[in-house]
């Protein structure tokens, strides 16, 4: 299920090499081509001309301004680019956006940077413009949260950007932080296991209702993405719909990911370093970054400081997790709702871990993860011809002064880095992240974090989707065989559908019911939910019906009033139909309105309008109705029901289970849920 990354960086191939650096007035040649970039530069409505438009890659960039009509074009081949502009006369900054370029014919059109100088909001750190989306809401996008992570500051705690007067263009979200190629990021087939995104990549968006200003104090709606702390980025997240619909702030943002958001390896650091820079949680102070920035600066945008509500799914609803335990958040937040977290054997292990797993060897007394920070840097000591075998690696290791070890992995570019590291499940970084430091996480497990008391104690709306497991089992090579890299055609029926079954369980047992039972402990105003819509479409080859059901992801467009977004952007033919758009609507009417009464009152209740079914609290009381359930009108619909699933008895029904046909599928669940035991000892070759 692994594999060794392989980076396939291909040259940029601009059609005309020569024209590199320089600004290019001529581009009718590349028009006839069709295969180009191109977008319209505008103020108020009226097209910009000479604004210099800069699109690049890792190796080479080249520079057009645009023509009398405010357009740009450059023709370019297949690949990943960021398109950046100059701010227009009058303004200062750059914004840009990494794009796609499936095919070396393909044109990709309406990268349109549009700026409305009716939207100039005042705060410390400038004055920033933004525009007006097509509902009215107003967005401000590409904002600098801290300054760039870059050289030396890479594996350091995130620095406020500095005070400014200037008036500021915020029309664009800048680049996602590096990751790898993929189906879960948009990537083309083109560009999987490429490298794609910068190490400059710490920006954050906003939406506001149109006429909001400093006075209203409207609630504030913080999104943290997921995507294994590996994948993912802001502006596949729009908070316009929210925004409009409820009255409120949105926020998202980008966070550093993968090796360069969590590398433990306090020996790189010198001693006057500060304990958040020692602790190796880079992406986790990212994420308490943002929340510093919302804290200092939103009440300019209308939103209030004093009333902020943190919500994430899967990694982000784990960072939601770390932000609740997190002593440096005291007081920036004040509800959450955390969607679908990836804990414990979901993630093998590797998230919210000590801080010997993250950086200890293999081999030592405390034994390290694989992929620990000390492992990475024995295998780039070998690699780069500095040991000549593991022993000598390790020995260099522990002698190598601070300041060569920190200019040797600092020095290193980010393709050399992610080379080091394996991935699963298609482009997950195999790593730990979310480090127990004692700084920035407690030194102590989640369940013992939050059974204890030992976080900050407020409203919190907890759940998983039925179906969970499923979106990732289809990328499993032991379940299904992928066609095209995009389409996947399942090896046994009976198996699949088994399988996703009890690791759908496992994993609402895990991060839900366990969870809200911790947290029950402390506090009443506990929410849990399951998510049931598995309304998609039976393809020619896919009832998707069954291969996807009420898989990871699937709810996030509900919870953000958007029900055609699509978490798997290459799947949304075989999700969305104008047959199952009336049930998607109706959920994303429904639990976005008590996402947002959370938000706006402290309680899911009612939702907005208090038009929906009571959403009571979590209780011990395991024949109580305590479970809430988002499934639409032609099914079940949204509705409380008792539920007491539990590890062990999900085991015993495990153990029971004779549908399998094949044992290694069987075993390997079994042990990957529970582990290896007296059980698969008799049972499991």
């Amino acid at each position: 299920m692994n594999r060794r990354i392989t980076m396939k960086i291909s040259g940029f191939r601009i059609m005309n090499k020569q024209a590199l650096r320089i600004v290019v007035t001529a581009v009718f040649a590349s028009l006839l081509l069709g295969c180009k970039v191109e977008g319209v530069v505008t103020v108020d409505g009226v097209p910009q001309s000479g604004v210099a438009v800069t699109v690049s890659n890792y190796e080479d960039s080249l520079t057009t301004t645009t023509n009398s009509k405010g357009e740009y074009a450059f023709g370019l081949t297949a690949g990943s680019y960021y398109v950046e502009i100059d701010a227009p006369p009058g303004f200062t900054g750059q914004s840009g956006r990494r794009i796609f370029k499936s095919t070396d014919n393909s044109t990709v059109s309406g990268v349109d940077f549009t700026l409305d100088t009716s939207t100039a909001v005042q705060t410390a750190q400038g004055t920033f413009y933004g525009y007006h989306e097509d509902n009215g809401v107003v967005t401000y996008q590409g904002i600098r949260a801290a300054q760039a992570p870059v050289g030396e500051r890479r594996w350091k705690e995130p620095l406020p950007v500095a005070d400014s007067t200037d008036g500021i263009i915020a029309v664009a979200p800048g680049d996602m932080c590096i990751q790898l190629g993929d189906k879960l990021n948009g990537a083309p087939t083109s560009l999987y296991g490429e490298m794609i995104g910068s190490e400059d990549c710490l920006y954050l968006n906003i939406w506001k209702p149109a006429n909001a200003t400093s006075a209203d104090n409207l609630p504030v709606m913080l999104w943290i993405y997921g995507g294994g702390n590996s994948l993912g980025e802001s502006s596949t997240y729009t908070g316009k719909y929210l925004a409009e619909t409820y009255g409120v702030v949105v926020v998202n943002f980008n966070y550093r990911m993968g090796p360069l958001g969590w590398f433990s390896l306090p020996q790189m650091h010198d001693a006057g370093t500060t304990a958040e820079t020692r602790s190796g949680n880079y992406g986790t102070l990212d994420q308490v970054n943002a929340l510093k920035w919302v804290n200092r600066h939103i009440a300019n945008f209308g939103g209030n400081p004093d009333n902020v509500m943190v919500f994430g799914e899967s990694a982000g609803a784990s960072a939601t997790l770390a932000m609740l335990a997190s002593p440096l958040t005291e007081g920036l937040f004040h509800k959450a709702a955390i969607q679908s977290a990836a804990l414990g054997w979901i993630t093998d292990h590797s998230i919210w871990q000590t801080r010997a797993v993250a950086e200890n060897l293999a081999d030592d007394v405390e034994p390290g993860y694989p992929s620990s920070s000390s492992e990475i840097l024995v295998s780039a000591l070998q690699r780069d011809g500095l040991a000549a075998n593991r022993a000598d690696a390790v020995y260099l290791q522990e002698t190598m002064p601070q300041t060569v070890l920190a200019d040797y992995l600092k020095g290193m570019s980010p393709q050399s880095l992610y080379s080091l590291y394996e991935t699963k499940l298609g482009a997950f970084i195999d790593m730990p992240t979310i480090v127990q430091d004692g700084t920035v996480i407690p030194m102590s497990d989640v369940k013992t974090t939050f059974s204890s008391g030992q976080y900050h104690k407020m409203p919190v709306i907890l759940g998983t989707n039925r179906d969970e497991y499923k979106l990732f089992l289809l990328s499993r090579e032991d379940y299904t065989t992928e066609v095209a890299d995009t389409i996947p055609l399942i090896q046994n029926s009976s198996d699949y559908q088994l399988a996703g079954k009890y690791y759908s369980e496992a994993w609402g047992i895990t991060s839900m019911y366990e969870l809200a039972d911790a947290l029950a402990q402390n506090q009443d105003d506990v929410y849990v939910y399951r998510y049931d819509w598995d309304e998609e479409p039976n393809l020619v080859v896919l009832d998707m019906a069954k291969v996807l059901g009420a898989a990871h992801g699937l709810e996030i467009g509900s919870t953000m009033n958007n029900p055609d977004l699509a978490v798997v952007p290459s799947l949304s033919f075989a999700l969305f139909t104008s047959k199952n758009k009336p049930g998607r609507t109706y959920l994303a009417e429904t639990m976005s309105s008590y996402w947002a009464n959370l938000a706006i009152t402290g309680s899911p209740a009612q939702g907005v309008g208090s038009d929906l079914p009571l959403w009571t609290n979590w209780t011990t009381d395991t024949a109580a109705e305590r479970l809430m359930v988002f499934d639409t009108q032609e099914d079940q619909g949204t509705r409380m029901i008792a539920n007491n699933n539990t590890m062990e008895s999900l085991k015993a029904r495990v153990q029971a289970e004779s549908g399998f046909h094949s044992e290694s599928r069987y075993c390997n669940l079994y042990t990957e849920i529970f582990g290896a035991d007296a059980f698969t000892a008799s049972s499991c070759e």
